[in-house]
């Protein structure tokens, strides 16, 4: 995964108190004026979506060719007009599937997927003529619609990526034989998570899906798109292995976004060397840039943590993330300064990690601007 923005600039620090569900209707108030109308109860950002709970709420899963995206005219009929009496059906995406990772159709049909991709929040799906895009469809009065908005369209920018992302989603049925399986010979719920938590750590092995493995493993450790989480998560039993899994995962394939936090998170009290020094690279990379992202408080407090030192005590983090992103940027220089005394302390040269290229589609997945 990677940001909309070579860096977000929004927030400081890691926040411990639960999502406050009305933050976000004052944030509504505040863009009511600006905003196009909006859906209904869904004037504010959506609790997340993960590449879990997508494929099992999806009736399909294409990876597809976007030919072409039109405005729709205006309906002809009166059945038509009841068909598309819906918030989201101003515009018509054509896709072309390549392959069908979940559900029913054939390569190379062509699918026509209905949406809005005007409005602002919660943030729509994405489809980008010319790309090539993995999209997570379900009917609605039959037609096809995009499952969760901005969370069921992802772009993967290599065959590598789009290796992780098929891996993930198609083995998601094996994933649910196995919870029958738990089921059946007794094991009950705990067996069911336990076959959730390979999954999940599996999707956190590489970048592309580390989100949304992590995000299932500790939502909090994302501090910004857990505030608009109203359920509840029961925390998962990692195992020692799983955990050498994470590790192994994180220093192999090092990723310079958010997921460094939530991986951090998800490693507390695990002893290894190789994750101390990548989360040091990781730091040293983004503290070069001239405005460092905001994640990068959180990440040092939790480096420091792991040699053994007490973080600075900061302010709590309550603001509504969407609100907090428009407000003035954190200044830098401390955290320059207190990385520059914690290299010295601890005899540190850690060498920068190479900047990736930025999404060729921002605002998609865990990426969603809203």
């Amino acid at each position: 995964m990677r940001e909309a923005e070579a860096w977000s600039r929004r927030g400081t620090r890691r926040r411990i108190a639960r999502p406050r569900p009305w933050a976000g209707l004052l944030l509504t108030l505040v863009l009511a004026g600006v905003l196009l109308p909006l859906p209904r109860a869904e004037a504010f950002p959506i609790a997340p979506w993960t590449l879990w709970e997508l494929t099992e709420t999806a009736e399909l899963v294409v990876w597809a060719d976007v030919e072409k995206v039109m405005d729709l005219l205006p309906p002809k009929s009166p059945e038509e007009k009841r068909e598309r009496d819906r918030w989201d059906d101003s515009e018509v995406a054509y896709l072309r599937v390549r392959e069908v990772w979940r559900g029913q159709a054939r390569p190379d049909e062509q699918l026509k997927v209905y949406f809005n991709g005007s409005y602002l929040c919660p943030a729509p799906p994405h489809y980008e003529p010319g790309q090539a895009v993995i999209a997570f469809l379900k009917r609605e009065g039959g037609l096809w619609r995009t499952v969760a908005l901005s969370y069921g369209t992802r772009y993967p920018e290599s065959d590598d990526e789009l290796a992780a992302y098929r891996r993930a989603v198609t083995r998601f049925r094996v994933t649910q034989e196995q919870a029958i399986v738990a089921r059946a010979a007794g094991r009950g719920e705990a067996g069911v998570q336990a076959a959730l938590t390979d999954w999940q750590v599996l999707a956190a092995e590489h970048p592309a899906t580390r989100w949304d493995g992590l995000y299932g493993l500790e939502p909090a450790s994302d501090e910004d798109l857990w505030f608009y989480d109203p359920r509840s998560h029961a925390p998962p039993h990692l195992f020692p292995a799983h955990r050498e899994q994470l590790a192994r995962a994180f220093v192999t394939a090092p990723s310079l976004d958010r997921t460094s936090v939530m991986m951090l998170t998800v490693l507390r009290g695990h002893i290894s060397a190789d994750v101390d020094d990548t989360a040091a690279r990781v730091l040293e990379t983004v503290l070069a840039e001239e405005r460092p992202p905001y994640w990068a408080l959180s990440a040092f407090d939790l480096l420091r943590e792991r040699y053994g030192e007490k973080p600075e005590a900061r302010s709590e983090q309550t603001q509504d993330p969407l609100l907090r992103a428009h407000g003035d940027a954190t200044d830098a220089l401390p955290l320059l300064q207190q990385w520059q005394h914690f290299k010295q302390r601890h005899h540190l040269a850690p060498k920068r990690l190479p900047l990736p290229a930025g999404p060729g589609v921002p605002g998609t997945g865990a990426n969603t601007t809203l």
